[in-house]
């Protein structure tokens, strides 16, 4: 069997067996990889290879979902929208609940300030519930939108005291060229606390290209401009990605942000993100490594300056929750702002209607 289809060239040798190349498959659904990397793994592993009926059908609805409406020319069609909403539990542990102030001074220089004993920030366990839906809009040949949207609400256990966040993201994907692909995405989020009612929006644009180092991996670079909007100021950043299935069927991405300076404000110099992704006792494994700094800061003439530091592992113990457990550890030049705070968490499964 042989089909073209825009960016990829399949060639594939039917039979009727089990599943003879499963591992090949396998190495390529691996946890935090994206779909439009894994379809071009799967692609370029099964093809012209001995594959079973199994395949061939999860390879042609792969491609179909990417938008090639044909996909490997088996008869039937996915959906053009497709919309999934769910809902999940919460059980988390937050650090600061009510975003309230650290128990210590501000010092500034030979100025001391003493907060307020009511406006501390409180830590504790949390619980609640939350709600979503996701989809696909497929609108061309290669060509689709990705939404979502969700919101969460949780209270603490030990006080009387709740908090709400809610998010949305819409992403146009669009395959330009064979393997090059133009992306647009824009988001919002927004966390309100006791104390404290954060928004934020985002706005990428961005170039990808998928490509196979031979033997070794299958691989998505990308590099992009952001613009985020936050409350007090209004950012530029490049952003340079770069998505790695590995032949051992680990999972990794790593990603470089450089940000502009912005007169007078705390905000983002630069930052780097890695993640790794794989199967351990047949569960999903995740790793996750970030450092960041910000720069240009002002509090009362003062120059502020902060790096954070942050890791966590996910484990899926089974299909139904997954345990997570994280440190953060920022150092500012004002003692007032450090802050090393444990995190952890489970992750329920949602509930899909």
């Amino acid at each position: 069997m042989r089909q073209i289809i825009k960016g990829f060239s399949v060639t594939m040798v039917y039979a009727v067996v089990p599943l003879v190349i499963a591992s090949s498959a396998h190495s390529c659904t691996v946890s935090g990889a994206g779909s439009r990397i894994v379809n071009y793994c799967l692609t370029k592993e099964l093809s012209g290879k001995f594959v079973g009926i199994q395949q061939i059908r999860m390879l042609d609805y792969f491609h179909k979902r990417e938008g090639y409406s044909s996909g490997l020319g088996l008869p039937g069609a996915v959906d053009k929208l497709t919309v999934q909403p769910y809902t999940f539990p919460v059980l988390d542990y937050s650090t600061n609940i009510n975003g309230g102030n650290p128990d210590k001074p501000l010092e500034l220089g030979t100025l001391i300030f003493a907060g307020d004993s009511d406006l501390l920030r409180k830590q504790g366990t949390i619980a609640g519930l939350g709600a979503g839906a996701k989809g696909r809009y497929i609108n061309g040949e290669g060509k689709y939108f990705d939404f979502s949207a969700n919101g969460t609400y949780a209270r603490s256990l030990d006080y009387d005291l709740g908090m709400a966040q809610h998010s949305l993201s819409v992403c146009s994907k669009n395959n330009v060229d064979q393997n090059w692909f133009v992306d647009i995405c824009v988001t919002s989020a927004r966390t309100k606390k006791e104390f404290t009612d954060v928004e934020s929006q985002t706005a990428i644009l961005s170039f990808a290209r998928l490509f196979e180092t031979q033997g070794y991996s299958y691989n998505q670079a990308s590099v992009g401009f952001k613009r985020s909007f936050e409350h007090s100021f209004t950012q530029s950043l490049l952003v340079f990605g770069l998505d790695t299935i590995h032949q051992n069927g680990i999972f990794s991405a790593v990603s470089l942000i450089i940000g502009e300076t912005i007169p007078e404000t705390l905000a983002t110099k630069f930052r780097i993100d890695a993640n790794i992704g794989t199967m351990i006792f047949e569960r999903n494994l995740s790793l996750a490594f970030s450092y960041s700094e910000a720069r240009n800061g002002k509090i009362l003439g003062f120059s502020q300056e902060e790096a954070t530091t942050y890791f966590s592992i996910e484990y899926a113990f089974n299909p139904k929750f997954t345990l997570s457990l994280g440190y953060s550890n920022t150092n500012s030049n004002i003692d007032y702002f450090d802050r090393s705070e444990p995190n952890f968490g489970i992750q329920f499964s949602p509930i899909e209607f």
